[in-house]
């Protein structure tokens, strides 16, 4: 599958958007609407983590769309977390932060887990880990 959205804790409150090598934008925009029917469903805000450490191919258009990343931010959502960006897919998201919002930057889905892990209470476990 191109895009996975799955929550990635018990509680609801970290939702794991995972790419494969290549997407379209319509399956982005598929995933970005589950995504936020995801978020809608936890009383609180919920964590989005993106991970894109498999990203190998980027669809055309990639500046054209930051209008509408920048109009659907998912509600009740804390600032979210970007995984495994390099090279060209890493550059495009700093000029994104710096235009529309802010995110974190790390380099591996653990670092990301961990830094969950310190800064709120709960549980930040990937899925399929053993409780």
């Amino acid at each position: 599958m191109p895009i996975e959205v799955d929550w990635a804790d018990e509680a609801h409150t970290i939702i794991l958007f995972t790419f494969g090598e290549a997407f379209t934008w319509d399956e982005y925009w598929q995933a970005a609407y589950r995504r936020d029917e995801m978020v809608t469903q936890v009383p609180g805000e919920a964590v989005v983590i993106y991970d894109v450490t498999r990203l190998k191919r980027l669809p055309a258009n990639v500046l054209a769309q930051y209008p509408r990343f920048a109009a659907q931010p998912p509600a009740r959502a804390y600032a979210p977390m970007v995984v495994g960006a390099t090279g060209y897919t890493r550059s495009l998201a700093e000029i994104y932060a710096r235009m529309y919002r802010t995110f974190t930057m790390h380099e591996t889905p653990d670092e990301a887990f961990e830094v969950l892990k310190n800064r709120c209470s709960g549980d930040a476990r990937r899925p399929g880990d053993a409780p």
